[in-house]
């Protein structure tokens, strides 16, 4: 019973890792999200963990469900270079337990110009 549950387990991670185009890489962090208002005004809603990062999006542990397809900003501490907010839009809500959450969210890519302002 145990190896068929490990060998259901192995095929699942085998065929996640198959279907990413991008590695993870731990984040460990406190990650906020919130909303922008204005061009360089950032409104917090959340606090959340952040679990791992790719090139394309960001794992996530919350408290509380995120709907899918919301979009919302976050911000990250980047040693020696200060905050970067990031836009991003929620893909998947998955429950773990009776309040704890994992949030798969990708990042939607802005203009240059108009992202610029938004690395402190």
């Amino acid at each position: 019973m145990i190896n068929a549950l490990v060998g259901d387990l192995a095929k699942t991670a085998k065929q996640n890792k198959q279907s990413r185009s991008d590695d993870r890489y731990p984040l460990e962090t406190k990650v906020i999200l919130g909303k922008r208002e204005g061009p360089d005004q950032f409104v917090p809603l959340y606090e959340s963990w952040g679990e791992d990062i790719s090139n394309q999006g960001v794992g996530l542990l919350m408290t509380k469900p995120l709907e899918k397809s919301r979009r919302l900003y976050i911000v990250l501490r980047i040693p020696k270079q200060g905050k970067l907010f990031a836009h991003i839009l929620v893909r998947r809500c998955d429950k773990l337990t009776a309040d704890m959450y994992r949030i798969g969210a990708t990042f939607e890519f802005e203009d240059k110009e108009s992202s610029a302002s938004w690395v402190q």
